[in-house]
């Protein structure tokens, strides 16, 4: 019979802290939004048609 292991499991220290992302300004997200070019009837088409895929 296999005797049963203890694993000594990773605990944090307690002096870290979790990671803060920077919240996306207004100017970011109307550059990024206006980066986002329209698709011409063409290519939707071309999108959505069953085989090209």
């Amino acid at each position: 019979m296999m005797e049963m292991l203890k694993f000594d499991y990773w605990k944090v220290p307690e002096n870290i802290t979790p990671e803060k992302f920077k919240k996306p300004s207004a100017k970011r997200l109307s550059k990024k939004a206006s980066k986002n070019k329209q698709k011409s009837v063409n290519q939707k088409a071309k999108d959505n048609y069953k085989y090209a895929k």
